[in-house]
């Protein structure tokens, strides 16, 4: 009596990371990353509060972290922090990079971001909430302070120029170190 030889079938991870239910944002601004992050509070009803710093690449990275216990949706504000130079000039120093996370996590990156991108409408009768929400805004569209997402994808950076391949690698390489280290701190 012979036996039959087992076949097993290895399935390999894609090379592109899954980011299910999450968001990226990056905001293009200097603003130090404690008042952005109380801005930030004003403008959403968050509580973004500071933790211990990511430890990566050499440099400590300011974190922020706010989870909505209602919406289940959790919030990382993640400053760049001087010195870390790089390739990746879309996430220059001093910028930050919001990760959200949740099932609603992409429908609440495009407002955020419509929010910076447009105007505030007028209300005919304006609380003083609307009134400080108008004024934050305003300061930051003023200062033409552009939001971008950041979508990954699954066609590699060598189907653009050299340059912009470099630096999409190298972006998409920060991105996923932001996200291994959140994941390390169980967030």
């Amino acid at each position: 009596m012979t036996k039959k030889a087992q076949k097993f079938t290895l399935e390999l991870e894609d090379e592109m990371p899954m980011y299910d239910d999450m968001a990226f944002l990056f905001f293009h601004t200097a603003t130090p990353g404690y008042l952005f992050a109380d801005d930030l509070n004003r403008l959403y009803r968050m509580a973004l509060a500071r933790r211990d710093d990511l430890e990566m690449r050499g440099h400590r990275w300011p974190l922020y972290t706010y989870s909505d216990p209602i919406t289940k949706m959790t919030y990382h504000l993640v400053e760049r922090p001087a010195g870390s130079g790089g390739l990746a000039m879309h996430w220059k120093e001093g910028h930050k990079m919001m990760v959200i996370q949740g099932e609603e996590s992409e429908r609440r990156a495009k407002r955020i971001r419509s929010d910076f991108e447009s105007t505030p409408l007028k209300k005919a009768m304006p609380t003083m909430v609307d009134e400080e929400r108008a004024r934050i805004l305003e300061t930051y569209q003023s200062e033409l302070m552009p939001v971008s997402q950041y979508i990954p994808t699954e066609e590699p950076a060598t189907a653009l120029p050299r340059k912009a391949a470099r630096e999409r690698a190298e972006l998409d390489a920060l991105v996923q170190d932001v996200v291994d280290c959140l994941d390390y701190l169980g967030s």
